[in-house]
């Protein structure tokens, strides 16, 4: 068995950035990643995964929108 880990601002459901605190209008938070990933390697997790877009988006655009 292979553990992995999937790092999101706003979580694995595509809703979740519309949840008040779902922390989407203060960006990645690196160290935060940083402390799960850890965290993650202490308890043999095979990877931790971090979606590419997980970054700010033109203008302020939220996920799903234009």
């Amino acid at each position: 068995m292979h553990l992995a880990l999937y790092l999101s601002e706003s979580g694995v459901h595509a809703g979740g950035w519309r949840h008040p605190r779902s922390g989407m209008d203060t960006g990645a938070n690196v160290e935060l990643f940083r402390r799960l990933a850890r965290t993650a390697e202490e308890a043999c997790f095979d990877l931790a995964f971090c979606s590419p877009r997980s970054t700010t988006s033109a203008a302020g655009a939220r996920p799903g929108t234009r």
